[in-house]
C-alpha cells in the first residue's frame, strides 16, 4: 500500500482512497463530524456503516465541500430524491413521454438508451424554471446495497451547492414524491479522494 504525506501534523488524520491512504491535517477541513472521516482502525465496511448513519442529510456543511487546492477531497454526495426504475416510468408518462417497454419492473436503461431520460430531466427543468438538469445518479443506502437518486445538484458543482427551502417543496410538489430533497452519498466516489480542485470557484 501506498503512503502519502499530505502535511505534517502532530495529530494525523488518515483518510482511504482505494490503495493510497493519505495523512492530512485536520484544520484544511474544521469541524468535520469525525463519522464522516476514514478510520484506519476499523474496517471499509464498518466505516461506511457509520457514515451512511449520518445520511440522508438535509444540509451539507460547509466543511463538507470541495475546497481550492487541497490535496484531499470530500466525498461526493447527491442532493436529490430516491426513485426507482418504476417511478421514473410513472414520471414519464405523466409528462407525455412514450415508454417504449412499459413493463412491469422495467429497467432505468430503457430510459437511458431512447433518451427518454434527458429529455424529461429538460421538461422538469424548464417547468420548474430552474438552471439545473435533474438526472439520475447511483448512491449508497448501505455498504451492499445501492439506490438510484433523481439528483438536482452534487457537491462537486461549481458554486455553492444550495437550493432554498421554496425550490425543494416545488419539486416535491412537481414529482408528487412525498420527500424532500436530500443529501446521499455517491456510490464510487464515497471515500475522501486524492486529488485537487483547481477551478477558481473552488476557494478556501
Amino acid at each position: 500500500m501506498q503512503n502519502t504525506r499530505i502535511s505534517d501534523s502532530d495529530d494525523p488524520i488518515f483518510l482511504s482512497n482505494s490503495e493510497l491512504v493519505c495523512e492530512y491535517k485536520l484544520n484544511d477541513y474544521p469541524n468535520v463530524d469525525p463519522d464522516f472521516l476514514y478510520n484506519p482502525k476499523i474496517s471499509r465496511k464498518q466505516w461506511i456503516e457509520r457514515l451512511l448513519q449520518k445520511l440522508p442529510l438535509e444540509h451539507l456543511s460547509k466543511e463538507l465541500r470541495p475546497k481550492y487546492k487541497l490535496g484531499i477531497q470530500p466525498p461526493k454526495f447527491y442532493f436529490g430524491i430516491p426513485v426507482t426504475s418504476k417511478t421514473l416510468f410513472d414520471i414519464a408518462t405523466k409528462n407525455g413521454f412514450a415508454v417504449l417497454r412499459p413493463l412491469e419492473y422495467p429497467n432505468v436503461n430503457d430510459l437511458r438508451l431512447n433518451g427518454t431520460m434527458e429529455a424529461l430531466g429538460e421538461k422538469i427543468r424548464t417547468d420548474l424554471e430552474i438552471m439545473c438538469v435533474p438526472k439520475v445518479h447511483i448512491a449508497k443506502a448501505t455498504p451492499t446495497l445501492s439506490i438510484m437518486v433523481l439528483t438536482f445538484l452534487t457537491s462537486y458543482d461549481f458554486g455553492i451547492p444550495f437550493i432554498p427551502e421554496e425550490m425543494n417543496e416545488r419539486i416535491r410538489d412537481y414529482l408528487q414524491l412525498g420527500e424532500s430533497l436530500k443529501w446521499y452519498v455517491d456510490q464510487e466516489m464515497c471515500e475522501w479522494v486524492i486529488g485537487r480542485l483547481n477551478h477558481p470557484l473552488f476557494k478556501k
